[in-house]
């Protein structure tokens, strides 16, 4: 291709939505490929001026000039258009410089509509007779002239042959090649020209021919027409297509033999020099002209929507480009790649874009429609994670057009749900192997009880989906609540006079939460397995299930929300968490194997009314207060994002999960569940953060340390944690007087596209899920991660139980056998509470009264030594019980 001479300087291109494809006589700024047209102008005005100083052969052999333009481009480039519109460039190009020269521009023919055995030759013969004839049809014209017209086009005609008349089956060119002179028929041809020219009055004819390599089974043919034939100086051929779909055409043509397909003539390398010679011929170098990339030409595009054409405000592709990301992609900001979609690789897609997701589209309230549209697009370009995001936000989409009371979890979300992935037949076209994606090298080599659940995945081996996921929550040995962890923590069921609590009651909310144990074992009873999914979906279905039509003065309306969420968390609490290892098998018996017999825990419900209940009311008070938070994104644009986060979350979880396995007996000894759920706030809180600052952000993790103190402040951890300063630091003033509420106040002066933003992580920080954690019973950890019998010291000794006398209060070390009974003990009976405090209710009220406060001091601490031992929660198993609160708590 040749290198273009005049550059387009910074005047815009225009795409006008008010007009219609392929529109002729388009305007100056609606010229896509100016630098091609300017080039073209000056190509075809020096062929035109050869051309009229070229004289008639009159009789004599033909002079063949190859002087073909090419206009190339790969596929949807804009070629037909170009082709389209060259006598309008033509024509304004010959006005501005005052050219002396005249030239016919005939309608483009297309090789693609040639039916069965037509032959190009013929076509064009019967092309340029149809265009005198329109001509002469509203012209006068000479009476000689015509007369010679017509003789010269049946001289060509019977030159070529009629069909009828050949025994051996060859028709038109092929004929004439064999029986008669190639050169009689170029010369009848050249003579056919010159008349044609006469008639029309110029001094040459523009012939174009549109898509020759999109007519494959001709290209050869028709290119071969055009050297043999077109070389008359007095036409000039106009060719669009595809070198690199010509070339490996033309050469299989040079390695064939032609009366038997199967003979190989000439070696590979022999038939691509042929077939540069041949090309450099038929379309010479310095008459290729190539369409830019569109690429190139976007940074200069200007979008004109439908509408009123005074009142419509231009939009640059930038800036249509940052609404459609928004419109699809919500607050996401495109880090890790959570922003990727199928751009347009071509000038026909980026106008098939504009025009199914225009400007004035994507403002419109039902976005079911877009969605749809946006399912063929990831169809066209065969993308999957576009079509996954497509289905996904049209589930969404369409739950909001159903009665009042549908609602929808991540269980029904194509991108949620490897199953419905497996099961959708569309092409998975960059599909990923789902047992590839779970097992393989991913998993902790250490864990046995992970892979031995992986055996499970064998039955996925050669199933797909559709996008890449986080390994699936597993069992995990040490993520387990044992009974007796559960009964420290002291959890009443019921009242004293045996009916059901009716109070809040948070650790068990807690409970409800982040743990399960309605799976099938093996051994036929079930511990309670620690799981994330659950309560992720919950603050992904808060978002998903907003309304932003909430009536908030409507107290009857509201108390409708509150019901709302009521059967929703009904509904989710009695399924199984949705990314675990027994919801994706939910028929199958698991060989967990429990540690110990079960007893406490067999007194606790599944799920606690009084969770569902708190939860429903909580949800419901925090979507009014965080209304105004919310309003900027629509629910189905918020699903890009909480898959982002869910991809992002679930992988660091494994992350963390992989090292407290590894490391529990050591570094996280003392880990709760309370620990665990803050885990997974701050996991949480942070991705949507690293999804929506602006760059840079921090990539580290923000929970992998072993030290508690950190975990339990927020404050001394945002201190220490670049991710929490930094990420989630960006949306919030993060001050010593708010560490109590650290998410309560935005930043000020934060730029108007970020400020949403940052009002949707407030909302999110300050999710129910998370406002649990803070509350006072919470605050020093509830329910002991890794307590067991087994882990229980027994080699404790006489002289450690030495530490428990209290010479003050002439209270003696407890006895070692004593110490060995409590250690065996499910449930601690009034008398071990007198052992471990070191004293009954006499000796407490017949405390001094002077002296009542230190003596509370000295026994709490005697119990406290005595409950680390013990491996027990001194604030959940003994703080709660009666002789606590009766004797000593009003000290």
């Amino acid at each position: 291709m040749i290198n273009l001479i005049k550059k387009r300087d910074n005047t815009p291109i225009i795409l006008d939505l008010n007009k219609v494809d392929f529109e002729r006589d388009i305007q100056e700024g609606e010229i896509w490929q100016q630098d091609a047209v300017h080039e073209f102008n000056q190509r075809l005005e020096k062929t035109i001026k050869q051309a009229k100083k070229h004289k008639d052969n009159e009789g004599n052999n033909p002079t063949v000039i190859h002087d073909a333009i090419f206009i190339g481009g790969e596929r949807g480039t804009g070629k037909t258009v170009f082709l389209q519109n060259i006598k309008s460039f033509w024509k304004k190009y010959k006005d501005e410089n005052d050219l002396d020269v005249k030239a016919h521009f005939c309608d483009s023919i297309d090789p693609t509509l040639l039916v069965d055995h037509d032959n190009f030759a013929n076509v064009i013969i019967a092309h340029l007779y149809n265009e005198v004839e329109t001509y002469l049809e509203s012209k006068q014209c000479n009476s000689v002239n015509e007369d010679s017209f017509y003789q010269s086009l049946r001289i060509v005609s019977k030159s070529l042959g009629k069909q009828e008349n050949l025994e051996d089956g060859l028709s038109g060119l092929d004929r004439v090649i064999k029986y008669r002179s190639g050169i009689q028929l170029v010369k009848h041809f050249d003579t056919y020209i010159n008349e044609c020219r006469k008639i029309l009055g110029v001094d040459a004819i523009v012939l174009p021919i549109d898509d020759i390599d999109m007519a494959l089974a001709r290209a050869y043919d028709v290119l071969d027409i055009v050297r043999r034939l077109l070389g008359c100086p007095k036409i000039i051929p106009i060719i669009t297509g595809d070198l690199e779909l010509y070339e490996p055409i033309i050469e299989n043509r040079f390695k064939k033999d032609e009366d038997n397909k199967s003979n190989r003539i000439i070696g590979s390398q022999k038939a691509k020099q042929l077939t540069q010679e041949y090309l450099k011929k038929v379309i010479p170098h310095h008459n290729r002209i190539s369409l830019e990339p569109i690429d190139r030409l976007l940074s200069s595009m200007i979008i004109y929507d439908f509408g009123d054409t005074e009142k419509r405000e231009p939009l640059s592709y930038k800036d249509y480009i940052t609404k459609f990301i928004s419109c699809l992609f919500g607050p996401l900001n495109g880090e890790e790649k959570s922003c990727d979609w199928p751009k347009p690789d071509s000038a026909r897609e980026v106008t098939q874009l504009v025009r199914d997701f225009s400007p004035s589209e994507l403002k419109k309230e039902n976005r079911a429609e877009l969605w749809q549209r946006y399912i063929v697009w990831a169809r066209l370009k065969q993308n999957s994670v576009a079509y996954s995001n497509a289905v996904t936000a049209l589930k969404i989409e369409g739950s909001k057009v159903k009665e009042n009371n549908a609602y929808i979890t991540l269980n029904e979300l194509h991108s949620f749900n490897p199953i419905l992935q497996m099961n959708d037949l569309t092409p998975k076209w960059q599909g990923k192997l789902f047992f590839e994606e779970q097992v393989s090298d991913k998993l902790n080599a250490d864990n046995e009880l992970v892979k031995i659940m992986s055996q499970h995945f064998e039955e996925f081996k050669n199933e797909k989906i559709y996008r890449s996921m986080p390994i699936i929550e597993h069992f995990y040995g040490k993520f387990k609540l044992t009974s007796e962890s559960i009964t420290d923590e002291n959890i009443q069921e019921t009242t004293s006079k045996g009916k059901d609590q009716d109070s809040r009651n948070d650790k068990r909310m807690l409970l409800d939460i982040f743990t399960y144990n309605n799976y099938y074992d093996l051994t036929l009873k079930t511990q309670r397995q620690i799981f994330f999914s659950r309560a992720y979906e919950l603050l992904a279905i808060s978002l998903l299930n907003f309304d932003f039509k909430l009536e908030v003065e409507n107290k009857d309306y509201l108390d409708k929300r509150v019901h709302h969420w009521n059967s929703i968390l009904k509904d989710l609490f009695s399924r199984t968490p949705f990314y675990t290892v027994p919801a994706l098998f939910p028929t199958k018996a698991f060989n967990i194997g429990p540690e110990e017999e079960l007893t406490d825990e067999e007194e606790i419900k599944l799920v606690s009314n009084i969770t569902i209940r708190e939860l429903s009311s909580n949800i419901a008070a925090w979507e009014v207060k965080y209304l105004s938070n919310l309003k900027y994104y629509k629910n189905d644009s918020l699903m890009p994002i909480i898959y982002s986060v869910f991809n992002k979350s679930f992988t660091q979880l494994r992350l963390l999960k992989d090292r407290i396995q590894k490391n529990a007996s050591n570094d996280y000894k003392n880990e709760t569940l309370t620990d665990l759920a803050l885990r997974f706030k701050y996991i949480v809180i942070n991705a949507f953060a690293t999804f929506m600052k602006p760059s840079p952000v921090v990539l580290q993790n923000v929970a992998f340390t072993s030290n508690l103190n950190l975990i339990r402040n927020f404050g001394e951890h945002r201190r220490y944690s670049p991710p929490l300063r930094d990420n989630v630091g960006y949306f919030f003033n993060f001050t010593d007087s708010k560490d109590n509420k650290p998410f309560s106040e935005i930043k000020g002066g934060l730029k108007d596209d970020i400020e949403p933003k940052a009002l949707l992580l407030q909302a999110i920080a300050n999710h129910p899920i998370f406002q649990l954690l803070e509350n006072e019973e919470l605050k020093n950890g509830a329910f002991q991660l890794l307590l067991n019998k087994n882990n229980r010291s027994n080699d404790i000794t006489e002289s450690d139980l030495e530490k428990t006398k209290i010479s003050e209060l002439n209270i003696k070390p407890i006895p070692l056998e004593k110490f060995k009974t409590l250690q065996e003990r499910k449930k601690l009976s009034i008398s071990d509470h007198r052992l471990i405090f070191g004293v009954d209710e006499g000796d407490i009220a017949a405390w001094d009264e002077d002296d009542k406060v230190r003596n509370k001091q000295l026994v709490i601490a005697r119990a406290e030594f005595i409950c680390e031992l013990l491996n027990i929660n001194f604030d959940g198993r003994i703080t709660q019980v009666n002789f606590f609160t009766k004797n000593l708590q009003s000290i």
